[in-house]
């Protein structure tokens, strides 16, 4: 059954991944709806250079733990040859996981957005259990990765806009760079301050935008967990220090001025407005 009371079918969790409000909700939706393809699922993505867990479902509550602490090599199989290329979900081996049982069965396929590999979604069954469906877990696969992509396109469009478009009437009406995901609105920003007057400086404000929401859509949990944790910093030193790099290298000549609208960013976005939660960062 969906979350609507319906049954569930590839064609309605096609439509829900098609219809998602944000990069997170549609990673989230095409985790739930792998149950089409296998009674157990992972979605592992790649972050900080490693492929790590980032949710599990049809596992028991230790294992699921396990599952979203796993930090694997990219570069070694059977991870190297399946994010290497776009093709059809590969077998891969019962153990592939570590920390869990070995499974009977297990496919994965790569996720990927503008020709750039995002992770691997892998189902699962155990002995006994029902037998994997290819088919479902293809289409799945390709449906979230064309609403990632748009996802991503429509980010990079704003940030580069002087002005944010219309969305096409065809599609589904998209979310700014800034909107929460549907299922942690924890991650909610503040408002950011008054715009300014100088296009420049409006080029950059987007940007910094950009930068953060990126490093919010890649490490949504490690948000979650710094604010709870009271850590933000440290979980995300490395992602911020990247996003200043990017920063720079795109507004070299701002200076301070460009980088304090960076500070701002990062504070709304991924500290929530707060910010003692990253003292480096000042409003």
């Amino acid at each position: 059954m969906d979350t609507h009371g319906g049954p569930l079918t590839l064609v309605s969790a096609a439509a829900r991944l098609a219809e998602a409000e944000s990069a997170p909700d549609v990673l989230r939706l095409l985790l739930e709806h792998s149950v089409l393809a296998g009674p157990r699922g992972v979605l592992l993505l790649l972050r900080r250079g490693r492929l790590q867990g980032w949710s599990a479902r049809g596992y028991s509550g230790a294992e699921a733990q396990v599952l979203r602490r796993l930090d694997l090599a990219p570069d070694e199989p059977p991870w190297s040859s399946l994010l290497s290329a776009a093709g059809p979900p590969l077998p891969v081996a019962g153990d592939a996981l570590p920390g869990c049982a070995r499974a009977e069965e297990a496919l994965a396929v790569r996720l990927a957005a503008a020709r750039r590999p995002l992770g691997v979604l892998l189902v699962a069954r155990m002995a006994g259990e029902p037998p994997l469906r290819t088919e479902p877990l293809a289409l799945l696969a390709v449906v979230a990765c064309l609403r990632l992509e748009l996802d991503l396109a429509w980010r990079k469009l704003r940030a580069g806009a002087p002005k944010a478009p219309a969305a096409p009437e065809a599609l589904p009406q998209q979310p700014a760079a800034t909107s929460m995901p549907a299922a942690g609105k924890e991650l909610a920003p503040s408002h950011f301050a008054a715009q300014s007057e100088d296009p420049k400086l409006e080029e950059a404000r987007r940007f910094a935008r950009l930068v953060a929401t990126d490093i919010r859509l890649y490490h949504e949990e490690d948000v979650v967990l710094g604010r709870r944790e009271r850590d933000l910093a440290r979980r995300l030193r490395d992602e911020l220090e990247r996003g200043r790099e990017t920063f720079q290298r795109r507004f070299p000549d701002l200076g301070e001025a460009g980088l304090s609208l960076l500070r701002e960013a990062y504070i709304h976005v991924l500290a929530g407005g707060d910010p003692s939660l990253l003292p480096g960062e000042p409003a």
